[in-house]
């Protein structure tokens, strides 16, 4: 069974990467700088993710597949990925320390 999640999804070779945090946190201009360095769209603000055969998958939404909302520039069109198996998940979060301390 799928869920449409508002996560930002790209994928770089054939591997998903997620993108999670809160509005304004810098999903979709995460997702338009990797595009811009070979990434394709899996979704911004919409993405399907389904388990089959023990994998996370990522899919387009079919409602706002290859559109991606830029600030202060509005929807653009972008080349969509197929489904691809989620590798890394990054969580945007404005708490997280600039710095790693030393332990």
């Amino acid at each position: 069974m799928s869920r449409a999640l508002q996560y930002g999804c790209v994928a770089i070779g054939g591997r998903g990467v997620l993108i999670e945090g809160p509005p304004g946190a810098g999903k979709s201009s995460l997702a338009l700088a990797l595009i811009d360095r070979g990434a394709m769209l899996v979704g911004d603000d919409g993405v399907m993710l389904d388990v089959h055969e023990g994998r996370l998958i990522a899919a387009p939404h079919q409602q706002i597949a290859g559109k991606l909302e830029v600030r202060n520039v509005g929807l653009i069109d972008c080349a969509v990925s197929p489904p691809v198996p989620v590798a890394l998940v990054l969580r945007l979060d404005d708490k997280a320390p600039r710095f790693v301390e030393d332990s």
